[in-house]
């Protein structure tokens, strides 16, 4: 995964995480899959499930980091996938 596809939300204030979140989500459409590193906030998480859901993402926790991190994909990951094989 490319460092231009990772954003740590760690410093990023509640007031802002929305917006920062949508704005990094918008700007990568073309380059999935995402990772997104929440830490242990539940707040971030929830804001996290919710551009998910805005936007018909998916996504599952990062199987190295538990629930600190989370690997977003379009719904289309599996035609993404082939696509870019050719």
């Amino acid at each position: 995964m490319k460092k231009k596809n990772i954003i740590d939300l760690h410093g990023v204030s509640h007031e802002d995480a929305e917006d920062t979140l949508e704005k990094f989500i918008t700007d990568h459409f073309d380059d999935f899959p995402l990772k997104v590193i929440t830490g242990n906030s539940e707040y971030f998480r929830n804001v996290l499930w919710k551009m998910c859901k805005k936007y018909s993402l998916g996504g599952y926790p990062d199987p190295l980091h538990s629930h600190a991190s989370f690997i977003i994909h379009s719904y289309n990951w599996k035609k993404d996938l082939d696509n870019s094989s050719h």
